[in-house]
């Protein structure tokens, strides 16, 4: 089983980061979609993530920074940088001018600190206007800490495709796996981190067909395990 998520903040600031009109997010592996999960798998010592923000107007803006804390893996730390950088107990930044039509890709870092633990900590950041906190953006990520065997597993996985998503009354998982992937499952988990279902993978390759007419629409997280550890995830929508 993979250990369920605590929900320790505001519902709020969970669910309205959904009227960016000023703002946009990439990282250095392209553009971030409203909402976008990002899984970084890393060692037990330290990893980072790097979040670039645009100024999409024709006006300089102000900008801060929410972090919202979904899950926290037991004996982690986590801080982040926008103007500087704060210890683990600052949730909301300073505000930042970015000017007209420009991408800060400098300013913005969040940092995790496993101390040796092992497991996933998530954790949603949320880029608003200071003057209006509906005029926002957010990503979540997912800091993953494992050995270096489940590196090397993640990077070795071929496929993980989830279709159609949005999902309405069904969504078929394609998967394909490394032959030295063993105990596999795939593992459904809401918005909290709440189990939803989990299915034990046999072979390498095949298709697994999910019924979601059931399920309450929202956001979903969709994630490839070895044992209790989480290997690869995507993230799932349900829209009826």
């Amino acid at each position: 089983m993979i250990k369920n998520f605590i929900f320790v903040i505001a519902l709020f600031f969970v669910f309205t980061f959904i009227k960016a009109q000023s703002i946009e997010l990439s990282n250095p592996d392209g553009p971030l979609t409203n909402g976008a999960l990002v899984s970084i798998n890393g060692d037990t010592a330290y990893i980072a993530a790097k979040v670039h923000v645009k100024n999409i107007t024709l006006a300089s803006i102000s900008v801060k920074v929410k972090k919202v804390e979904i899950s926290l893996l037991s004996g982690s730390e986590n801080t982040f940088c926008w103007t500087a950088c704060y210890p683990p107990t600052t949730y909301v930044s300073p505000s930042k001018i970015i000017t007209a039509d420009t991408e800060d890709s400098l300013s913005f870092e969040g940092e995790y600190y496993p101390h040796g633990n092992v497991g996933t900590t998530a954790i949603l950041y949320v880029f608003y206007i200071a003057s209006n906190p509906l005029d926002s953006v957010g990503v979540y990520v997912h800091y993953v800490s494992c050995l270096s065997h489940i590196n090397e597993l993640k990077n070795s996985i071929s496929a993980f495709k989830l279709y159609p998503n949005p999902a309405n009354s069904f969504v078929e998982i394609n998967y394909s796996l490394p032959n030295e992937l063993k105990d596999a499952s795939f593992v459904l988990l809401d918005i909290l981190g709440k189990e939803i279902k989990s299915i034990r993978i046999s072979g390498t390759k095949g298709t697994i067909n999910l019924q979601t007419s059931s399920l309450a629409e929202g956001i979903y997280f969709c994630t490839i395990a070895e044992g209790n550890n989480a290997i690869l995830t995507r993230k799932l929508i349900v829209k009826h």
